[in-house]
């Protein structure tokens, strides 16, 4: 064989196996990536569990398991905020998901059993209600969704 061509071939090799090495690094590394970032735009929350921000508004608990919310009925005042601590309270994963007007959809990240995240809504004006339910597949099909009844 051309020694010429077995040096371009294990110089090819070579930058193969270091860019997948790179790749596994920083995959593999803590901290927030570009699909992290991604999810953070697309979700409005931070996709670690890590925020530097206190949610202010009163805090309303709500728990969700196979397949309900409860409360399934959350009483608000227009322009009131509030603070939606989720937990996880199923077997399964879950999330809270809040459509508060046409194309504007509030969510927090799937969580799993055990687990609590929370999410802040400020309650709109000049609506009755809006639904909230889980976005996992199949989940509000059997029932997982509830409504904020504003007073």
């Amino acid at each position: 064989m051309n020694k010429n061509l077995l040096i371009a071939l294990t110089a090819i090799n070579l930058v193969a196996v270091i860019a997948i090495i790179s790749v596994v690094v920083w995959v593999a590394l803590p901290g927030t990536s570009p699909i992290e970032e991604a999810v953070d735009e697309i979700t409005n929350e931070p996709a670690s569990e890590e925020s530097t921000q206190e949610p202010s508004g009163r805090v309303i608990q709500v728990s969700g398991d196979e397949y309900s919310f409860s409360p399934n009925t959350i009483n608000v005042t227009a322009g009131e905020a509030v603070v939606i601590e989720f937990t996880n309270s199923g077997n399964m994963q879950h999330d809270f998901v809040v459509d508060v007007a046409e194309g504007i959809t509030l969510r927090t990240p799937v969580i799993g059993p055990g687990e609590t995240t929370s999410l802040h809504v400020d309650i709109p004006s000049g609506v009755d209600s809006f639904a909230f339910y889980c976005s996992v597949a199949g989940h509000r099909e059997l029932g997982m969704e509830g409504g904020f009844v504003i007073e």
